[in-house]
């Protein structure tokens, strides 16, 4: 992402015509929000280039199981104007909405069935010596709170290595559905309420689609001297990151499909597993999809590549979808000027039914329930009050 436009406070009034259709109207939307998703309350002095933020890291997904192990290297630069020797981290899939109350169910091997995702760090280590700082987490355990045994002076920069591991949990098909998604939009408008976000909202697995909205440590949004350290549930995205650089490698199973804000440099064969390779500069976070049976098409809208990531039994809708995502596109460009982006990605996920998007950087998921073809035989059969919604 480019800070500057960024940091840029733009209202932004569209209106629906014969000129805008409304999925060209909504795509547009979806672009404003991947681009300046999460940079409201960003500080609005960034680093320059050089002194970006910069996470290396390494996954290895089993996707049938949903989990996950990783390791990641940070390097962060002190831009304040005193020493410091405590950095945070946040752990976003460890956020949990207001009363929730753990489950306690047990699978057959003896582990919990639980209904929201969880990341759990074993070590942190500084890598230039080694040594090994303690750490703590904090604020119900959804900050990484690492404690230095030299602080680092202003202008100067640490590396850190932390190792963790994660779980997703598996979402009910019909929470996902057309449906229930109707059905909770009439029941949010009458009752003129909006649903918290849960961390499962975007880290979860359904319908053969995993997806990882926030699988790794990251590092907290800082100001001046100050971090932001408060994370609370609410209706909106919980994201407060800066801007960083990033270099991803992904180990799955030979058949796993993985795809992020931006392709892969290269793919190779490791005995029964594929490891991917991604690198990406000025992003605010790094979504993850996973998937055997995930197809991609795409397009160029000038010096953009417009992908459309989708199910089979989308392929109809999501060939629409890339057309009208190219055209969004080209209008943003004309009214805004380009895009501060290489690649932009619509991703067709089982959302449920209280989002109908996601935007991450780069990275924009449509809820699967929209991606309706009403000419199919299958709608024939659907209630009037979603065929009218043509």
């Amino acid at each position: 992402m480019n800070a500057d436009f960024a940091d840029k406070e733009t209202t932004v009034k569209f209106a629906p015509s014969r000129a805008y259709p409304r999925l060209v109207y909504v795509l547009l939307c979806v672009l404003c929000g991947s681009i300046l998703s999460a940079s409201a309350q960003t500080p609005k002095v960034e680093p320059k280039p050089s002194d970006s933020i910069n996470y290396q890291i390494k996954l290895a997904l089993d996707f049938d199981k949903s989990t996950y192990t990783g390791t990641e290297k940070v390097r962060w630069t002190n831009r304040g104007d005193h020493p410091t020797s405590t950095l945070f981290f946040h752990l976003y899939p460890n956020i949990r909405p207001p009363g929730y109350i753990a489950a306690t169910a047990k699978n057959d091997a003896g582990q919990i069935n639980s209904d929201e995702p969880r990341l759990d760090v074993s070590e942190v280590h500084v890598v230039s010596s080694d040594a090994l700082p303690t750490f703590t987490l904090d604020d119900q355990e959804t900050t990484l709170r690492v404690n230095l045994r030299e602080a680092v002076q202003p202008n100067q920069a640490i590396e850190l290595q932390i190792k963790f591991k994660g779980s997703i949990p598996e979402i009910d098909p019909e929470e996902t559905g057309l449906v229930t998604h109707v059905l909770q939009q009439v029941s949010a408008a009458i009752r003129g309420t909006r649903e918290m976000r849960r961390a499962r909202d975007t880290n979860f697995v359904c319908r053969g689609v995993m997806m990882m909205a926030t699988s790794f440590p990251i590092l907290a949004a800082r100001s001046g001297d100050e971090w932001y350290r408060r994370l609370d549930a609410s209706i909106g995205d919980a994201l407060t990151t800066d801007v960083a650089d990033y270099e991803v490698t992904i180990e799955t199973a030979k058949g796993v499909m993985v795809f992020t804000p931006v392709l892969a440099n290269s793919t190779t064969a490791k005995d029964e597993a594929v490891v991917n390779h991604f690198a990406a500069k000025n992003l605010r976070d790094f979504a993850i999809i996973a998937g055997r049976n995930l197809r991609t098409e795409q397009s160029n809208a000038g010096a953009v590549k417009v992908r459309s990531i989708f199910r089979a039994d989308h392929e109809v809708i999501s060939r629409r979808v890339l057309k009208i995502a190219g055209d969004a596109v080209r209008i943003y460009g004309e009214r805004f000027g380009a895009l501060p982006l290489d690649t932009v990605t619509i991703v067709d996920v089982p959302l449920v039914a209280t989002l109908g998007s996601v935007e991450c950087s780069g990275l924009a998921a449509i809820a699967g329930a929209f991606y309706v073809d009403f000419d199919s035989p299958a709608m024939r059969n659907m209630p009037d009050v979603i065929q009218e919604q043509r």
